[in-house]
């Protein structure tokens, strides 16, 4: 049989390690949405980057790109 002063000692660890879990998913939570955030900005460089690549190369073409000069 378990003594009141072993429970006692026992509900104690468990409010702990509850109290431990709840911080811990808090702390998840915060990640996950910075995590998140983080996501999204560099998915806007992505596309930001992609597209300057794409404009530079249509610039290039239209410029004249690579062709030789008529004439010379």
């Amino acid at each position: 049989m378990v003594s009141d002063l072993a429970f006692e000692a026992l509900k104690d660890r468990v409010n702990v390690v509850e109290r431990q879990q709840a911080v811990k998913s808090a702390t998840d939570a915060s990640i996950e949405t910075r995590l998140s955030k983080i996501e999204s900005v560099l998915s806007r460089l992505t596309w930001l980057v992609v597209t300057g690549i794409g404009g530079a190369a249509i610039a290039f073409v239209v410029s004249g790109g690579l062709s030789n000069t008529i004439g010379t």
